[in-house]
């Protein structure tokens, strides 16, 4: 899942209550921030905010410590998190979040159980930690158990859970701390949907690995990578977006997609569609 940035901040942020959403239906309405918020991102009854001083603001679900602060376990308001610096970015996967500061630091909390955190161990975290690398990072991207980050000179991170190949690697089923992912090419934007994982390169080329039942990492099978495989995208790619079990790429001629298609999430295409189609425009 990928966080949304706006242009412009804003004080208000649109967003659902998650208890409306869980027993009475969906209910949006304007989520008051202290400040202008500048990035968002949400996930399974999680959201996260940054505001303009880059201060982090959470609300939802606190299941293991999902919201990075003390407070209820289902908490209507975003409340602030103090010790993350300078947040730039907050993405959020199954139960956690990752924040990443102005100076290429990571920060992570909540569920931990196959070492999405980063922090070199499985138990959960109730608030922000450091992500201990050598590499000062550029954007960071999370699935559901598994994340990637992009550092400032054009390499791939990947850690967490590993059963799918997600890290691209054949071994271990799960790596607690991050690891280089051998690309051919300099990278410049990562995706990361529920088990599986995309890389956007400088030259437009796109790369896939991971689960791939539904046909979403767009090689033409649905048979799960281990290593990073090129997505026979007919044009240079200058954006990829990654859903649950779906992708999609935005080129000169418009958007593609691949993967699963059950809710015409790509348009109309097959249910399964393992390769790349242009649904728009």
């Amino acid at each position: 899942m990928l966080p949304e940035e706006s242009a412009e901040c804003r004080s208000k942020v649109r967003g659902r209550r998650p208890e409306a959403g869980l027993e009475r239906g969906p209910r949006h309405e304007h989520v008051e921030l202290a400040q202008q918020a500048c990035a968002i991102a949400a996930g399974d009854s999680l959201y996260g905010a940054i505001d303009a001083k880059g201060k982090v603001y959470t609300w939802g679900i606190n299941a293991e410590g999902a919201l990075g602060r003390p407070t209820s376990n289902v908490n209507e308001r975003p409340g602030a998190i103090l010790s993350v610096p300078q947040a730039k970015q907050i993405a959020i996967g199954s139960g956690y979040m990752l924040a990443l500061t102005d100076a290429g630091e990571l920060y992570g909390w909540g569920s931990n159980a196959a070492g999405q955190l980063g922090l070199g161990h499985l138990s959960a975290v109730p608030e922000p930690q450091p992500v201990r690398s050598t590499a000062r990072l550029a954007s960071i991207a999370t699935g559901a158990t598994h994340a990637l980050a992009l550092t400032r000179n054009g390499e791939v991170l990947a850690w967490g859970s590993n059963h799918h190949g997600q890290l691209a690697r054949t071994a271990p089923l799960y790596s607690t701390a991050p690891m280089r992912v051998a690309l051919p090419e300099s990278i410049r934007a990562v995706a990361a949907g529920m088990h599986f994982s995309l890389a956007l390169a400088d030259a437009g080329n796109i790369y896939g690995w991971g689960w791939n039942a539904k046909g979403q990492l767009g090689v033409g099978d649905t048979k799960d990578r281990g290593v990073p495989t090129r997505i026979p995208l007919p044009e240079h790619a200058v954006a990829l977006a990654a859903g649950e079990t779906h992708a999609a790429a935005l080129t000169v001629s418009g958007l593609w997609g691949w993967g699963n298609n059950a809710a015409a999430q790509i348009g109309n295409a097959n249910p399964i569609q393992p390769h790349p189609v242009r649904f728009f425009p």
